[in-house]
């Protein structure tokens, strides 16, 4: 049972990471503006390869709702 859930755990955690990341190591480097996604596009890749299609897939849908609430 656990290992079914496990892709969508680690889908959350990397894209959590990725955004605690940006919020406070890049975003200070530059400016305080918006800082580039490219820790989003690395979580999600990892996430892929890690879970496949439909973690990936979740995985973007987080990051999308990160760039939506900033």
């Amino acid at each position: 049972m656990l290992q079914r859930f496990l892709p969508y755990a680690v889908a959350l955690g990397a894209v959590s990471l990725a955004a605690v990341l940006r919020g406070t190591l890049l975003a200070p480097m530059m400016g305080g503006g918006r800082a580039p996604f490219g820790l989003f596009t690395m979580a999600i890749i990892f996430t892929a390869w890690m879970g496949g299609f439909t973690p990936g897939l979740f995985a973007t849908v987080l990051g999308a709702a990160d760039r939506k609430s900033t």
